[in-house]
């Protein structure tokens, strides 16, 4: 016993030594020791991530490192280093790390721009979005939209306080930002857009979990195994919204090839008028749809 014990201790010396080594070697930012095999994933596992890194930039600073099983990460939590990465060198992080969760559910995770590798496709995608989706005019083409559904809200809410009836504002919120989001993309109500629209919502509100929910093999990939159960659920919402996405564009491409005056000029007309591919084309919807909902913003 001694001696596994003893070997065990050399073990863990001759792992906090070469990290030591290895941060002054590297000139690494300060950050929180990490363990052996996990690194410093016990900081950022828990309900609330954005508050314990919070807490460790208060003792590290705006600049941490952090070993995210064998991930290495960099923390930044000041406008002024934000800037540094997201301006001036933008093009040095502008490629994101691969994710389980976004291959599953977004056709492979390379198709919309928030998961490309920075290359000539990243480019030309960022272009599309900069030039054609989110211009200045569009946003105010969009503005009577946004004003109708949330003077909409407020009506309710006010029929709920004349009747003193308890208001679930998460939901009125949740159901305010979906319409909004659906009519701009689809140009039609969350209840317009396809059948089942309660059930619809339900699977974007899920499916937006399931892009929080980190897999434990993308940090550490021999214990892959462990997320069975999560791929499964990842499989099960990317083929309902599949089915979903699928009818939403057969029926599109109907009414364009019959009445092509009579569609509405929302984002779906202007994606389809691109050769994007079809893929493409399914995945900037779901990570609009699944990205602005209320679900995916910690508090």
């Amino acid at each position: 016993m001694l001696h596994v014990g003893g070997m065990i201790l050399i073990a863990l010396l001759l792992w906090f030594g070469g990290i030591i080594v290895l941060r002054k070697v590297k000139q690494l930012p300060p950050g929180p020791y990490p363990l052996p095999f996990v690194g410093n994933l016990q900081h950022v596992l828990g309900p609330a991530p954005h508050r314990s890194l919070a807490g460790l930039a208060k003792v590290y600073g705006p600049i941490m490192y952090l070993q995210l099983g064998c991930r290495p990460a960099v923390v930044v939590s000041s406008p002024k280093a934000a800037r540094e990465f997201l301006q001036t060198h933008d093009k040095a992080f502008a490629s994101r790390p691969y994710s389980g969760s976004a291959a599953r559910l977004t056709y492979g995770g390379q198709k919309a721009v928030a998961n490309r590798i920075y290359g000539d496709e990243w480019r030309e995608m960022k272009k599309f979005y900069s030039l054609q989706l989110f211009t200045g005019k569009r946003v105010r083409e969009f503005e009577p939209i946004r004003s109708r559904e949330m003077k909409l809200m407020l009506q309710g809410l006010h029929e709920y306080a004349k009747a003193n009836t308890p208001v679930d504002l998460f939901w009125c919120v949740g159901n305010l930002v979906e319409n909004v989001m659906c009519l701009i993309l689809l140009g039609r109500r969350l209840s317009e857009a396809c059948d089942g629209a309660v059930n619809l919502m339900q699977l974007v509100r899920r499916t937006a979990a399931l892009f929080q929910a980190p897999l434990v093999g993308d940090f550490i990939p021999c214990l892959s195994f462990l997320d069975y159960k999560a791929k499964r659920a990842m499989d099960e919402c990317h083929s309902a919204f599949d089915n979903i996405l699928e009818g939403i564009l057969a029926k599109r491409q109907e009414i364009k090839a019959a009445h092509d005056d009579d569609v509405p000029g929302d984002f779906l007309d202007v994606i389809l008028s691109n050769d994007l591919g079809r893929d493409t084309v399914k995945a900037v919807i779901m990570v609009s749809s699944t990205m602005s909902n209320p679900c995916t913003v910690p508090v």
